[in-house]
């Protein structure tokens, strides 16, 4: 755990499902998008402004451009401009 620790807060980016380790990339204030689609994340999510985003919801998969525009608003990228060509699934 030390080490997943160290690799963490040495991420320019963290994007994951509802798991510790996106939790614990939000408490080092890295940024961090959270994907959630079977869970509220109203409740558990991560919203630290300017840190952290949650996208989807409870039986929500969120489009692959809903996670795309969390990373670029954490990260200071310009908007993607492109269709994505990868998708989010369950």
């Amino acid at each position: 755990i030390t080490e997943l620790s160290q690799r963490i807060n040495e991420s320019d980016l963290v994007v994951g499902a509802n798991t510790g380790f996106v939790h614990l990339a939000d408490s080092l204030r890295r940024p961090t998008v959270m994907v959630f689609i079977d869970v509220d994340p109203s409740h558990i999510g991560v919203m630290t402004p300017g840190i952290s985003a949650s996208v989807g919801d409870k039986g929500v998969v969120p489009e692959a451009s809903a996670v795309l525009q969390a990373v670029d608003a954490l990260t200071a990228r310009p908007a993607t401009s492109a269709p994505a060509t990868g998708s989010v699934s369950a």
